[in-house]
């Protein structure tokens, strides 16, 4: 029956909703966790000068990245 009620112990954790652009100069990036870009953009040394601004799972490995340059993200916070 389609209204059949089984009690489970099973718990999800999730939240669902949108990536939405924050500022003119950022971009969308797809990548797998495991990648050579994945290990760039994450490197807490920051060598490219690029920051995440926000990150959504899309995949079992694959997120979506919004990113924008160091540069263009303090034209807004060094004024």
């Amino acid at each position: 029956m389609l209204n059949t009620y089984t009690n489970t112990n099973l718990k999800i954790n999730a939240c669902s909703g949108g990536i939405y652009k924050t500022y003119k100069e950022s971009w969308f990036e797809r990548f797998h966790l495991q990648s050579t870009r994945a290990e760039r953009l994450l490197d807490k040394n920051n060598y490219l000068h690029i920051i995440v601004l926000q990150m959504v799972i899309c995949g079992e490995m694959e997120v979506m990245a919004e990113l924008i340059t160091e540069k263009d993200f303090e034209k807004y916070y060094n004024d």
